[in-house]
């Protein structure tokens, strides 16, 4: 038997569902509910894995329900927890966790200034100061360490008072415990020296409200030699170590105008030659801090060599190859203004961020930034640079012409965007109107990036001419495109044409005329003639409210007209009257007051209207349902027919094991993916005592029913008094049991009257339910039938389990044998040696069963056995029995 502690608890299991299904911000909003995860922390038989994730959620939630009453009992009862685990054997995973929540909901709930977080403080600083050197606590101090410096980064200061403890201990620390004990003190020197630098300039006087408790203690030389400790150590620390220690020292530095920033020149020059990113990184980093002060002129022009190697270097990765290309882009000569390239970059190095055709697209890109920076076009008389920015687009627009890859033309058109930036003249120009022409021409779905790249360069307020000229070549691009690029990428090019509309500076007559064709063949768009026709007049409206009606108002006038009488969607019919109307009814001025798309309410929209339309100032009420008494339809049923079945079955050998039992857990498991719906073919037909001879618009409802799923309402165009429509309703039972189907209908009739009327109901009968057992013969061919009959027997279902029944009829076996050729013979189970006894399978939708197992006896009778999984259907057997055995 397992111990109870090796078991899943289960309030953590509740947790693990919780967080998969989002619902466990609730759990903890509870105030009361961290107390109750205090209560399995401090049982001794739950195993430590359990507890650390206890902890870790309260950590990651607990702020949503404690609060500033609550948190000093629960940080409280967690440091009472950390007392009694701290020296049981391999406690360190829990203890660990439990000072890491601590520190996390302190800062949280912001207590840093509390009497809370000097006892959390105290208990840190104990464990730092008096387990130095030990190595069965490297774990746990190296965690109260790294604590201490999450407190030190919410509140500068805070351990101020333990500063000279910090360094004392990380020039005794002999473990692998001294990067932590090196970053700890690194952190708290020169979070003391910002503060006390604040303190001196005043901050005080604008609300400054942290308390230092003294000043530090020592000369600026002792310092001096604790920053030099440290900076002689930075090879025994990790990378990501040695960036964090140096940027705390050099903000200490900063701040320490007695301290030279030479003093990071050795390890500078040391570590220039890295192929480690992180530490190179580092290099750069102080760098920049101290621009001119550690590195000559010299030294820094091997560094900017070393740092443009590493862009195109092959032993290195993509990202780091991208972040030396960062480096190199940003890399600054004089000063905070404005960004200059170094002239070694320029001059020596600028071949090196010419593309390949082997970069990855991203360093492709961030190579194209480089050259466009390296670059100088405004004196480039002979072409020359302005030749070799455009070749270095060649890789990359290569990619997307033979691929139409979207990723690699979004980059090229970050790149063009990019140089256009650096360099606007106008023949650089006049050649990214060439690139994305052609990427139009051959490829519809980057419209939308040339559109966006076109609005880009607008925004720059550079020379708007080369927007317009852009959008002008785009719209001629469109204007002159083949009736098959039309029908797959009209989408595409009326965002063009939305944009050439509202613009004066393209001749809206090719638009008009473009717009004309796309109406009268809208046909041959498959499914798009709703969205078309849209597209259509949201074009109409921006020529109408850019150029107004008195250019274009024949060719405007005629393709309103047409869609308003022959386009194939009432709803763009409609909208097409109503722009027709407008044009024709109204100047241009209150044409466009009215089409703006700043108006704030709809009752300013009616107002416009009817003050600008004549016969629009009476309002008139919503349509209104008229229900009807009298009948209407003929409404009758005309079959119902079982749907294909739709098992998701997987019948894998493997998956299977040994057993009689093994078929019937596979069906029963297959059951729950089981889906069966009945066809019920109805036919609606006008009577002919109606006073209607033709309706529209006829929609037929079924009220809804606790034993079938909802049924979609059923339409039909028009219906004559003539005619007939046969509809079809798709019935998913969830309950074996007959059914009613409640229906009413809708219609409109010829005088645009809606009216409504209940029609007769359509029942589903009992018999229409019983079907074949849905399995493949062939994979239970070893199952018994008096197996099957205990296991509808013993099935589960709703807390109750089948029953069973015996009937008893006085019919003789021969007429017996004729109800069976008639009603029972496709349920039959297999095949009977003994003709004296029949077997029957019998499924029900939506899961249920039904067994029934006939006997002849001597006394010229039948003794029907039945079995079933659902008791509340035998009264429905009982009678279904009755009336196929007369």
């Amino acid at each position: 038997m397992s111990k109870p502690g090796n078991e899943i608890h289960p309030l953590l299991r509740e947790i693990r569902d919780e967080r998969t299904s989002g619902k466990i911000y609730k759990r903890f909003e509870d105030d009361y509910y961290a107390l109750d995860l205090l209560k399995i922390l401090y049982d001794d038989t739950v195993e430590n894995s359990i507890k650390v994730e206890l902890l870790i959620n309260l950590e990651e939630y607990g702020l949503l329900g404690i609060t500033e009453d609550s948190i000093d009992q629960i940080v409280t009862s967690l440091l009472d927890i950390y007392h009694q685990c701290v020296d049981k054997g391999d406690n360190w995973p829990v203890v660990c966790q439990i000072l890491i929540t601590c520190t996390s909901l302190i800062v949280q709930l912001e207590q840093q200034l509390s009497d809370l977080c000097k006892a959390v403080v105290k208990e840190l600083v104990s464990i730092v100061t008096s387990r130095v050197n030990q190595p069965d606590s490297h774990r746990l101090r190296s965690c109260a360490c790294q604590c201490l410096i999450h407190l030190e980064d919410f509140e500068p200061g805070l351990l101020v008072n333990h500063c000279d403890d910090f360094c004392q201990l990380a020039r005794q620390e002999r473990t692998e415990v001294f990067q932590a004990y090196a970053l700890l003190s690194a952190k708290v020197l020169s979070s003391t020296a910002s503060v006390s630098g604040e303190k001196n300039i005043g901050l005080l006087q604008q609300g400054y409200q942290k308390t230092v408790q003294k000043q530090i203690s020592y000369e600026p030389q002792d310092v001096r030699q604790m920053v030099a400790y440290l900076v002689e150590n930075l090879p025994v620390y990790t990378r990501s170590g040695t960036f964090r220690i140096v940027e705390s020292l050099s903000s200490l530095v900063k701040c320490m105008p007695e301290i030279s920033p030479m003093i990071f020149k050795p390890p500078m020059l040391h570590q220039m030659s890295t192929m480690s990113c992180v530490i190179f990184h580092t290099v750069l980093y102080l760098q920049r801090e101290f621009k001119g002060e550690i590195l000559s002129q010299q030294e820094e022009v091997d560094l900017i060599q070393r740092l443009c190697n590493m862009t195109d270097h092959p032993s290195l990765n993509q990202l780091h190859r991208l972040l030396a290309s960062q480096w190199a882009h940003m890399y600054q000569v004089d000063g905070k203004e404005k960004v200059v390239i170094h002239d070694s970059i320029k001059q020596k190095h600028r071949l090196i961020f010419y593309p390949s055709v082997f970069d990855p697209i991203d360093c492709q890109l961030r190579k194209l930034y480089m050259t466009a920076v390296c670059g100088e076009t405004s004196h480039d008389i002979d072409g020359v640079e302005t030749s070799i920015l455009l070749g270095s687009l060649g890789c990359l627009h290569k990619l997307v012409w033979h691929t139409g890859s979207g990723l690699a033309a979004r980059c090229l058109f970050k790149a063009l965007y990019f140089i256009y930036t650096y360099h606007n003249n106008k023949s650089f120009s006049k050649d990214i109107q060439r690139f994305v022409r052609g990427l139009i021409s051959e490829f519809a779905h980057f419209i939308p990036h040339s559109i966006d790249f076109a609005d880009s360069i607008n925004s720059l307020g550079i020379d708007r001419q080369v927007y317009v000229d852009t959008l002008s070549l785009l719209h001629q691009q469109v204007v002159m495109a083949t009736e098959e690029q039309i029908c797959s990428s009209f989408q595409f090019y009326l965002e063009i044409m939305k944009k050439a509309g509202a613009h004066k500076e393209i001749d809206p007559k090719p638009t008009l005329k473009f717009l004309t064709y796309l109406a009268e063949n809208a046909d041959i768009i498959e499914d798009s003639s709703w969205k078309l026709g849209h597209g259509i007049l949201d074009i109409c409206r921006n020529m109408i409210m850019c150029h107004g009606t008195h250019i274009c108002f024949l060719e405007l006038g005629d393709l309103l007209y047409y869609m308003m009488t022959c386009y194939n969607d009432t709803d763009v019919q409609d909208k097409a009257r109503f722009y027709y109307a407008l044009i024709t009814g109204a100047t241009d001025k209150k044409v466009q007051s009215v089409l703006k798309t700043s108006l704030s309410d709809v009752e300013s929209m009616t107002e416009a209207i009817t003050s600008l339309l004549p016969g629009t100032t009476n309002k008139v009420s919503l349509a209104k349902i008229i229900p009807l008494d009298a009948p209407v339809f003929y409404w009758q049923r005309i079959s119902v027919d079982t749907a294909t079945q739709k098992l998701k079955t997987k019948h894998a050998e493997d998956n299977r094991t040994d057993g009689i039992e093994s078929p019937l857990l596979q069906y029963e498991e297959e059951l729950k993916n089981l889906q069966v719906s009945l066809d019920l073919k109805g036919r609606l037909k006008l009577r002919e005592d109606s006073k209607f001879s033709k309706v529209h618009a006829v929609s037929i409802h079924v009220e809804a029913s606790q034993t079938f799923q909802p049924i979609p309402n059923r339409h039909i165009a028009c219906l004559t008094d003539s005619g007939y429509q046969d509809v079809v309703l798709k019935v998913v039972p969830k309950l074996p049991l007959p059914l009613s189907l409640s229906c009413s209908v809708e219609f409109s009739s010829d005088s645009k009257q809606t009216y409504s009327t209940v029609i007769d109901p359509l029942y589903v009968e009992f018999s229409h339910l019983l079907m074949k057992l849905p399995w493949e013969p062939s994979d239970f061919k070893n199952i018994k039938f008096s197996t099957l009959w205990d296991w509808v027997l013993n099935r589960k279902i709703e807390d109750r389990v089948g029953v069973e029944s015996v009937k008893l009829f006085s019919i003789s076996v021969e007429k017996f044998k004729q109800v069976h050729d008639k009603h029972l013979s496709q349920f039959l189970f297999e095949e009977q040696k003994d003709l004296s006894e029949w077997c029957y399978t019998i499924f029900l939708p939506p899961c249920y069963h039904i067994l029934l197992k006939c006997r002849s006896t001597a006394s010229d009778s039948i003794v029907v056995s039945i079995a079933t999984d659902l008791w509340t259907i035998l009264s429905h057997i009982d009678t279904y029995l009755d009336d196929i055995i007369k």
